[in-house]
């Protein structure tokens, strides 16, 4: 039966990782090493055959995606689809900010995320919905992928793919520039090969 490999690579340490800042959407690079760490899968797939790298268009993501467009000899679609979730009015604050002003919003999207928005954001049924439009295309119109993303996209990726309810999201850990392969079969079968490899 035929089938295509799907690998969901998260980008690395930011350079305000250390802050618990809601990042969403922002254009926050990454460290030295976080971008060190992100590349350092570049061997491991010389031999997979990758025929399209797809990322977001944030540096964090789109920067070492280039790197391996250009290492693997394969082709890179840039896509604003991929984005982390928007965190709306929380972008750039830190948990405690946010806890501290609008506390009563935050207890209330930790119980309902997946339909509870971020203020002027997006909920994860959201995220789900841009997402999984952009990754069914390419897995239509493209065999072996490679994704470089951000943890929130690749969780639901994850559980779309293997018929997960949204509600789990938070109980798949992804780490930074951890690696996920799944292979998707022609009859809508996906396998879960590993999850979160260092």
């Amino acid at each position: 039966m035929n089938y295509k490999d799907l690998y969901l690579l998260r980008h690395g340490e930011l350079v305000n990782s250390s802050k618990n800042i809601f990042n969403g959407q922002s254009d926050t690079e990454l460290t030295e090493t976080g971008f060190n760490e992100t590349i350092k899968w570049i061997n491991f797939f010389r031999d997979k055959n990758i025929s399209i790298i797809i990322s977001s268009d944030l540096k964090r993501t789109k920067i070492p995606a280039k790197i391996y467009s250009e290492k693997l000899w394969s082709k890179l679609i840039v896509l604003k689809e991929l984005r982390e979730i928007n965190a709306g009015k929380w972008e750039g604050l830190t948990y405690s900010e946010v806890m501290k002003n609008d506390n009563e919003y935050l207890q209330k999207r930790y119980r309902d995320p997946v339909n509870t928005p971020f203020p002027e954001g997006e909920s994860l049924k959201d995220l789900k919905k841009r997402v999984i439009k952009c990754i069914n295309k390419n897995l239509r119109d493209y065999s072996n992928i490679l994704l470089i993303g951000h943890s929130g996209v690749i969780r639901v990726i994850i559980l779309s793919l293997l018929k997960i309810p949204l509600k789990n999201f938070f109980k798949f850990q992804i780490d930074f520039a951890s690696l996920t392969h799944l292979r998707v079969f022609d009859d809508g079968n996906v396998v879960l090969f590993f999850l979160n490899k260092t």
